[in-house]
């Protein structure tokens, strides 16, 4: 019996960060429990890398054109360093 033919397609979404908190919130015990209720929720890991937060890490939060993030610190200086440096290049035209 032959399977069905399938077709898989990708959806780019782009995502605008317009401000970046480093370090705003620790990701901790409570963090995960108040989130685990949410069925929605996918702040565990990384936005940006998928790395997975462990205790005690400071997250960072991307404000985005479409809801709010969080991050890594490590992506979050690398998007901050991106953002002012596309900052001071508008500023100079």
């Amino acid at each position: 019996m032959k399977e069905f033919p399938q077709i898989v397609k990708n959806k780019k979404t782009v995502y605008t960060v317009k401000q970046v908190f480093l370090d705003f919130i620790e990701f901790d015990e409570l963090w995960r429990r108040e989130r685990e209720k949410s069925q929605i929720y996918k702040g565990f890991s990384c936005f940006n890398c998928e790395k997975k937060f462990i205790d005690g890490e400071k997250m960072s939060v991307l404000v985005t054109d479409k809801r709010n993030k969080v991050a890594c610190k490590k992506c979050g200086e690398k998007l901050l360093e991106q953002a002012l440096k596309a900052k001071s290049k508008e500023e100079e035209i």
